[in-house]
């Protein structure tokens, strides 16, 4: 809610609270990455989110989340992955759209190296 109000500092101060408490906490972690996502901390989103998914690797809105994160940082080849992964867990139209997007972005850039 904090962060729909565009209170982001007492938002990430509430979240590193919390973390503080359970840095393991999947909700925490989740709306913390979030935020992140939106300041543009891409890598400590990454970070957080791999967190849940270290705990629940079946976490299909995680699995999306990181595709998300990974398409951002232009890494469509792990973001194809990820989204393939959620899909085959929640077949949801915003995996499929989240693919798409990856995969005409690896279409319009050309051949990918394999660090990409």
């Amino acid at each position: 809610m904090l962060v729909k109000l565009n209170r982001r500092e007492h938002a990430k101060a509430s979240f590193e609270a919390a973390r503080a408490i359970d840095p393991k906490e999947i909700v925490t972690n989740s709306g913390y990455a979030r935020l992140l996502i939106v300041v543009g901390d891409r890598e400590r989103a990454l970070s957080l989110v791999e967190t849940i998914l270290t705990t629940q690797p079946k976490n299909a809105d995680a699995l999306a989340m990181r595709g998300g994160i990974h398409f951002d940082l232009h890494r469509y080849k792990d973001a194809v992955k990820d989204f393939d992964a959620a899909m085959k867990l929640d077949p949801s139209i915003h995996f499929i759209a989240g693919k798409r997007s990856c995969q005409n972005s690896i279409s319009a850039i050309g051949p990918i190296s394999p660090k990409t």
